[in-house]
């Protein structure tokens, strides 16, 4: 049904505006024109008020560089066979009052038999005789039945003939169809009639070799004038050899529009039942003949400007693809993968209807699993608290079958970092739509908080991941790899409640596209392309950050319309119907292992589980997080550790086309090798205290023997070395009090407070003059300037504003905590200014 554009940027911009503009619609609870007033907007879509702003007509340049792009494709396909656009239609019936085709005699006449009314469709001979009658139409059909030989055929005339008084009898003229590709032959001719004469001329002089549809126009008109006999023939010649010689005349005064455009609905009409090669045809009331008299008349209606089409130009070779083009040559990466052309997309796209589906959800074969009266607070730390377990299962496995080749990390568990992180994070957007949140969690996405979670060792200390390296490398995975969610889940850019809150309208917003259209599916992957021809590890993570969003709409939409009905009500259009969801993820999952994109499909294998194109288990992923949160009480009245409040930029102008400014921390920050990680994310001497006797068994085989020696004498270095920004760590102060003791886990055992303090008074005075001499150090050296990515930073604070704030040695529970804020922002520089001063 669709077309291939050759030569013919017309149907292009007729192909943008009925399948890739999305028309403006207003939302029922905004339709109060009193309110809000959306009149000017209902005519407009999206795509086509973009393109207004290109008016140079420059198509033909990148339909010439696409054919050439995928001359292979098109050979696979096609063969020798030259792909051509879609075909503008000219009625045509009569050369002055003769028939250009062999006519048809239609009755009222009822057949006894069948009780259709009689018509009798003549041939060729049969219509050579009815041209050399004389006299009236009945004449000649009398004259034709004593020429028939054909029974049956001669039996239906007399029967027609015999009834001619009484009956309704007439000879209609089939329609003849010129099919010519308007905006290619017309290019140089604003005359619509010049130009069928010219296409005519072209066709006919060429017309054994012709394979054009209209080619056998000549066999019929050279039939019918040697049948006339002269002077038609002669004139039929001179109209060959010479172009003021006319054919094509109008039959009628003409009306607006000249021409008559489907849409695609039209082709789908069985009553218009329209030829799917016709892209447009001459209006019904504008009627043409074939005649060698009388010239064509002067008039405008007859004169038509070809509609100038958008600069693709210009879209195709922006800034960005200029600098990306350019930075591209210094990347050692395999073959890019060309974006899509228009003619691919027509080839492989079999629907082009939008994606519709209110069907109601088999609620027999969905098992409850939400439980929305869980606060998100509380949520965000079972969700860090179930991670660090699936980490250490990865951990204290030994079988290593299941971890790729070119990474460290256990297939799956990026997948079930990301989908958890999801998970929470369509959980707070839920329960704000719901109102049962506090609008603040707005003001910070949750996933932010695994990310932070995971990113700051510190913060993983009562789960023992900060005395393993392997840990610290999961960790780190799962703190990159949730930072994903919310760049896909939101649209950045705009702080608009009814834009923020939903489930897809981010997704919809990242790639350009919404879910709802048949190029949707393109959409994504032609997202993905990008991270893929800059060899970047941001492909496989947006990938599963993708998948995972699409997945947590079906999970939301189906048990929310099954066990929360009304709650569903309020929601239903937040979210993507589970049929258009599974039809998404099938046509994704097609498109990867196309050829086209099979070597994208072969990156992500490489790194992660095909887990992730599985339903079933992404499914058995988030019912078992679920069971998780019930069935753990202790977690549910857990607290969230305190993490840092300096925000991580995530805005952007240009939501996920070219870099983002993230892109270029993460490619731009060196990985650190895992002895430096383990002397930056080790801390103090309450490693050994915590769950020792819990874990020691566990760690046997995962740490090595002589790593645990030396861990007390990192501690006691790191300790030395973080004094100056943080002051003395948390271990002198631990005693003062049962409710702070109260916060380790289960099972950790300490020193009493006496025995605390009293062993830790000699060692006291020797790191005392140690932090002295660190400090004087400190003021010589005056502020610090530090650079990270593209971020820089100034830090005015003084030694001596951070000796003030150290803690004293009291068993107050009020003097424990230290300023929060200033904790948090020197947490955070701590390593960077560690690295400094080694240099």
């Amino acid at each position: 049904m669709y077309i291939y554009f050759v030569d013919e940027p017309e149907q292009f911009y007729w192909f943008v505006e009925h399948f890739l503009s999305v028309k403006f619609r207003v939302p029922k609870h905004l339709k109060d024109k009193n309110i809000h007033n959306f009149t000017p907007c209902l005519n407009r879509s999206w795509v086509s008020e973009f393109l207004k702003e290109y008016e140079e007509p420059f198509v033909n340049p990148v339909m010439k560089f696409l054919d050439k792009e995928q001359r292979l494709f098109f050979t696979y396909n096609f063969g020798d066979v030259e792909p051509q656009g879609k075909y503008t239609y000219f009625p045509v019936k009569e050369f002055h009052k003769y028939c250009i085709l062999p006519p048809l005699i239609k009755t009222n006449i009822k057949d006894g038999e069948s009780g259709e009314f009689l018509k009798y469709q003549l041939n060729k001979e049969e219509y050579k005789v009815f041209l050399s009658s004389v006299g009236s139409q009945m004449t000649a059909i009398k004259n034709l039945y004593s020429t028939v030989e054909d029974e049956q055929r001669k039996q239906l005339l007399k029967v027609i003939i015999e009834n001619e008084s009484t009956n309704d009898i007439s000879v209609q003229c089939p329609t003849y169809n010129i099919k010519l590709h308007y905006t290619k032959e017309c290019a140089n001719s604003n005359n619509i009639l010049k130009c069928i004469d010219e296409f005519l001329r072209k066709t006919c002089e060429k017309k054994t070799e012709s394979k054009h549809p209209s080619a056998d126009l000549c066999e019929h008109l050279q039939f019918l004038f040697e049948s006339l006999k002269n002077p038609y023939l002669d004139n039929f010649k001179k109209f060959m050899t010479n172009s003021d010689f006319t054919l094509i005349k109008p039959q009628s005064v003409w009306n607006v529009p000249i021409f008559d455009i489907y849409k695609p609905k039209n082709y789908l009409d069985s009553v218009q039942n329209l030829d799917t090669e016709c892209f447009k045809k001459l209006n019904s009331k504008n009627l043409i003949f074939l005649s060698f008299h009388d010239d064509i008349p002067n008039n405008p209606y007859y004169n038509v400007e070809l509609q100038e089409i958008v600069k693709l130009s210009t879209y195709t070779y922006s800034i960005f693809d200029k600098l990306y083009n350019f930075f591209f040559v210094f990347k050692k990466s395999g073959a890019p993968i060309s974006p899509v052309s228009v003619k691919e997309l027509s080839h492989n796209i079999t629907d082009f209807s939008f994606k519709e589906d209110n069907s109601e959800i088999q609620c027999q074969n969905v098992r409850k699993s939400l439980d929305l009266e869980v606060d998100v607070e509380t949520m965000k730390g079972i969700a860090a608290e179930k991670l660090c377990k699936i980490i250490e299962k990865f951990i204290l496995t030994k079988d290593d079958a299941s971890k790729p080749e070119k990474s460290d990390i256990h297939r799956g568990f990026r997948i079930l970092c990301i989908l958890i992180s999801t998970h929470v994070e369509a959980y707070n957007i839920v329960r704000q739509l719901l109102n049962m949140e506090s609008m603040i969690s707005l003001t910070r996405y949750t996933s932010l908080y695994i990310h932070k979670f995971f990113k700051s060792v510190t913060l993983l200390k009562g789960n023992f991941l900060y005395k393993n390296n392997k840990a610290i490398r999961y960790s780190r995975a799962c703190s990159k790899a949730s930072l994903h969610v919310p760049s896909v889940l939101y649209r950045r850019n705009i702080y608009i409640p009814e834009t923020f809150l939903s489930l897809y309208l981010g997704l919809s917003n990242l790639v350009s596209s919404n879910p709802s259209s048949p190029f949707f599916e393109y959409a994504i992957i032609e997202f993905l392309v990008t991270y893929y021809n800059k060899g970047s590890e941001k492909f496989v993570l947006y990938f599963i950050s993708i998948i995972s969003v699409l997945y947590i709409n079906e999970y939301y939409y189906e048990q929310l319309s099954c066990f929360y009905p009304k709650e569903f009500e309020l929601i239903k259009s937040r979210m993507i119907h589970p049929n258009i969801v599974d039809r998404i993820l099938k046509g994704i999952d097609n498109l990867m292992k196309s050829t086209r994109y099979d070597k994208m499909r072969t990156m992500y294998l490489d790194f992660e589980s095909s887990d992730i194109f599985s339903r079933e288990k992404v499914f058995t992923a988030l019912y078992n997080f679920d069971s998780f949160i019930k069935t753990n009480e202790q977690l549910k009245k857990k607290n969230l550790e305190e993490i840092s409040e300096i925000p991580v930029q995530l805005e952007t102008s240009n939501d996920g086309i070219g870099y983002r400014k993230q892109d270029v921390l993460y490619e731009t920050d060196k990985p650190q090798t895992m002895d430096e990680a383990s002397y930056e994310e080790t801390v103090d001497e309450d490693a050994h205290h915590v769950n020792e006797k819990q874990h020691s068994a566990h760690f046997l085989d995962a740490i090595a023997e002589k790593d645990i020696l030396e861990e007390k004498t990192k501690d006691q270095d790191l300790e030395i070395e973080l004094y100056k920004y943080m002051g003395p760590l948390k271990e002198q102060s631990k005693s003062t009090s049962a409710a702070s003791t109260s916060d380790e886990l289960a099972g950790s055992e300490g020193p009493s407070t006496e025995s605390t303090s009293t062993g830790n008074q000699g060692e006291d005075k020797t790191t005392d003059n140690t932090y002295k001499e660190m400090e004087e150090l400190e003021e010589a050296e005056g502020t610090s300037n530090l650079k990270k990515g593209l971020e820089f930073y100034k830090s005015s604070l003084k030694l001596d504003q951070l000796d003030k704030e150290k803690p004293k040695k009291k068993k107050s529970k009020r003097k424990k905590k230290r300023d929060s804020s200033s904790d948090r922002i020197l947490l955070e520089e701590s390593k960077t200014f560690t690295s400094e001063n080694e240099l």
